[in-house]
């Protein structure tokens, strides 16, 4: 059995706006689900909203989305799903980013004195996606070390972006099946149109260097993507 997540890539212009990507994702999720998320007559979203603000499955696919400069990101899945999508020019001071929301294990270890921005940014975003992916806040989980939890993956982003998806799992072999989408909003230019893939990497290693992101206008094979 594998984790199987669609994920959806939007632009929504410079400005970011939070409006668009909602609008964006009412209709990915009716055109995914075949059920119309929002309610014709009263414009209401027909979700369950958690304590934390976490929508609930429709149709019974658990979703989430995440907003970026520029850009959003929708993850589908068949379980619980969290996804971040980081903006590296907003960590302006990267030693009290890693004593606010980083274990004391996770700071030693990436070398929060010292460490560069994009290893601060890839553990920041995974936090912030496996809080989600629970429902809960971030708050809820500063004191956790999420650097070898299973479920957990980074995804190349947008440039300036760094993000990452997590998803409910228990085994740490469990492999991911990942889609990705692009979704062409009024704001965008012509979507690029290489596929991009999704890597389990440490938190606390130094990343590689990146891929440039595309985001597919086609949505690929079922192939597993290793972690």
């Amino acid at each position: 059995m594998s984790i199987d997540v669609d994920l959806w890539w939007i632009r929504v212009g410079r400005s970011g706006n939070r409006a668009s990507a909602r609008g964006a994702a009412v209709r990915i999720l009716k055109a995914a689900t075949g059920t119309d998320p929002v309610d014709p007559v009263t414009g209401e979203p027909r979700w369950s909203v958690g304590p934390h603000g976490k929508p609930g499955p429709v149709a019974g696919r658990h979703w989430n989305l995440a907003h970026g400069r520029g850009w959003a990101v929708l993850a589908l899945g068949d379980r619980p799903v969290g996804v971040d999508l980081v903006h590296d020019a907003s960590l302006v001071r990267p030693e009290a980013v890693c004593a606010r929301y980083f274990a004391p294990a996770e700071a030693a270890r990436i070398g929060a004195a010292h460490a560069p921005l994009p290893l601060i940014a890839v553990a920041l975003a995974r936090k912030e996606a496996f809080a989600k992916a629970r429902g809960g806040r971030l708050l809820d989980v500063l004191g956790t070390d999420v650097t070898d939890l299973p479920g957990l993956f980074d995804l190349p982003a947008p440039p300036g972006h760094t993000a990452a998806l997590a998803a409910l799992a228990s085994d740490p072999a469990e492999p991911l099946t990942l889609r990705q989408h692009d979704w062409r909003s009024t704001c965008d230019s012509r979507p690029p149109s290489a596929p991009h893939e999704a890597a389990r990497r440490p938190a606390a290693s130094t990343p590689s260097s990146p891929r440039p992101f595309a985001a597919s206008t086609a949505t690929g094979s079922r192939s597993p993507v290793s972690r």
